[in-house]
């Protein structure tokens, strides 16, 4: 469940997420976003670790730099300013300060949960719209070039936080996943695949069942990797929430996206008493898979 305060009832729930580039500049030190905000990534992590929940953070550092620096829409915001015109450039020309970006919040966290946290990091949401052709100036960077970035992002990660998870985000709108997904298993270390954005369909054997040019399926991206998928829902368009997603409390749905790889649900804005009703559909899914046993 995506963080909202200390004073909202989270029972119930396994896990906080968090926005690196949320609320950075309000009532903190940092005065140009994303950066670590003690007041309230910082509140997170102590609630966190009072309750015993596990930490994620949506790490959109990329794009929520380009927004604050270079004044660059997100893609389905549109305008002649956006990640997918001109993000491929800016990476290029910034990337000592996305590098910084990240170690920054992995040192932050360290320092408050300590440097053996499994904190778990889903990686740059929409990451392949830098290797489209509508990137201008110097072009998309090459597949070569986005395996590479995600590799030294994730160490710039696990230098502070050495047992951190990390998740690759599903651009669903890439109907050739396995054609995507292969060199990353080859040239870097994750463990998940992630969903951002939300308007993942639970009722659907495809991620994105609303759009029809969204052929991806849940199971194709699985099998293309042999990773689990943290499906992301609640969100709409510009990031916007949506409140709770109800078809992802439908224990049936539910049951044949886990057999389709599907190993977590996040819930944008559910409200305070979602979590008090996963009990009973828990109860009607399968045991979680235990790493070991």
């Amino acid at each position: 469940m995506e963080y909202r305060g200390s004073d909202i009832d989270y029972s119930g729930v396994d896990y906080l997420t968090i926005w690196i580039g949320q609320r950075a500049g309000a009532h903190s030190h940092c005065t140009a976003p994303p950066c670590f905000n003690p007041f309230w990534h910082g509140e997170m992590l102590s609630l966190a670790k009072k309750k015993g929940l596990g930490v994620v953070f949506y790490a959109y550092v990329i794009a929520f730099l380009a927004k604050h620096g270079a004044g660059l829409n997100d893609c389905d915001v549109g305008g002649v300013a956006s990640l997918c015109q001109k993000g491929a450039d800016f990476i290029r020309s910034h990337e000592v300060e996305i590098l910084r970006t990240y170690s920054s919040f992995a040192r932050e966290t360290a320092a408050r949960l300590g440097a053996e946290a499994e904190v778990l990091f889903l990686m740059e949401p929409d990451f392949h719209q830098y290797h489209e052709s509508t990137q201008e100036g110097a072009g998309p960077l090459a597949h070569s070039e986005m395996v590479e970035l995600f590799s030294r992002l994730s160490q710039a990660v696990r230098q502070h936080l050495p047992f951190a998870k990390i998740s690759l985000d599903v651009s669903p709108w890439v109907n050739n996943q396995e054609e995507w997904l292969q060199p990353f298993l080859l040239g870097s270390a994750f463990d998940f695949l992630h969903t951002a954005g939300g308007r993942t369909t639970a009722d659907s054997t495809r991620i994105r069942a609303d759009d029809p040019s969204n052929m991806v399926t849940w199971r194709q991206v699985s099998q293309a990797t042999g990773k689990g998928i943290i499906a992301d829902t609640g969100y709409s368009v510009g990031g916007a929430t949506q409140g709770l997603d109800v078809r992802w409390m439908n224990a049936e749905n539910v049951r044949h996206r886990i057999y389709d790889g599907v190993i977590g649900i996040t819930q944008a804005n559910p409200g305070s008493g979602w979590g008090r009703g996963l009990d009973s559909l828990r109860a009607e899914l399968p045991p979680p898979l235990v790493c070991g046993a």
